[in-house]
């Protein structure tokens, strides 16, 4: 009887295991620029690390909100045409490190984690680092 309930209990978390990872987002090897820049366009302060698929479009409008006021920090080794565009907007290029993340206003906005999914997070602590690291502003 207890051999039937092991195995039961067995079945029964891989059949639950399996719908929860079915349910997961599919794997993004990119930010979806589009979600981020809704959500800051009203920042003061933005960290883009290691950000390496920056598009275009997107680069021109975190440009726009440089031009606006917005402090934008890239921390990248990337040499693509729209983080050139964005550095001459005015965007301080301070080199590459670990990520890529995005720290809005001293709090990780947004990361792609080691299964390449899109998270987002509200956790400050990682941007904190990063932020005294570098000795960039942030909130607190």
């Amino acid at each position: 009887m207890k051999a039937r309930r092991k195995t039961f209990f067995a079945l029964l978390m891989s059949l639950a295991f399996a719908q929860v990872m079915a349910q997961q987002p599919p794997p993004l090897n990119a930010f979806d620029w589009g979600q981020v820049l809704e959500r800051v366009s009203h920042a003061q302060e933005i960290v883009l690390v290691s950000v390496e698929n920056l598009d275009d479009a997107t680069a021109e409008a975190l440009a726009q909100l440089g031009y606006e006021g917005v402090k934008v920090y890239l921390l990248t080794n990337d040499h693509s045409a729209a983080l050139a565009r964005l550095e001459r907007s005015g965007a301080a290029l301070l080199g590459g490190y670990a990520g890529p993340l995005v720290i809005v206003d001293g709090s990780v906005f947004a990361y792609v984690d080691e299964y390449e999914a899109f998270v987002e997070a509200p956790s400050g602590a990682l941007a904190k680092l990063y932020l005294k690291q570098f000795g960039l502003g942030g909130s607190e």
